[in-house]
């Protein structure tokens, strides 16, 4: 369930950085790009090992149920990651780039 809260929370960074978040410093910018990148590989990690452990107790259709789980895994992981690249929120008046 984690790796759903932070991939929500990196599609409302995608959705309107600018009028959505507050003005910050390079700093304070860091830090959290450094948490969101730090959540979004933990919930990859976690979300692989829920499948993982969902195919050793029920072997049903699998690994065919793995691999799309794997592959939808993926795909939102390289999209948070390129949108958390691409999140820029705005500079407070007396901050630069």
């Amino acid at each position: 369930m984690k790796w759903l809260v932070s991939l929500l929370l990196l599609v409302a960074c995608e959705a309107s950085a600018q009028s959505t978040f507050p003005c910050m410093d390079d700093h304070t910018e860091k830090r959290i790009r450094d948490i969101m990148s730090a959540a979004v590989d933990n919930a990859l990690k976690e979300y692989v090992e829920h499948l993982f452990s969902n195919w050793a107790r029920d072997t049903a259709e699998q690994p065919k149920r793995a691999s799309t789980g794997v592959r939808v895994a993926v795909n939102a992981y390289v999209r948070a990651r390129r949108d958390l690249d691409n999140w820029h929120p705005p500079r407070c008046p007396d901050q630069n780039r």
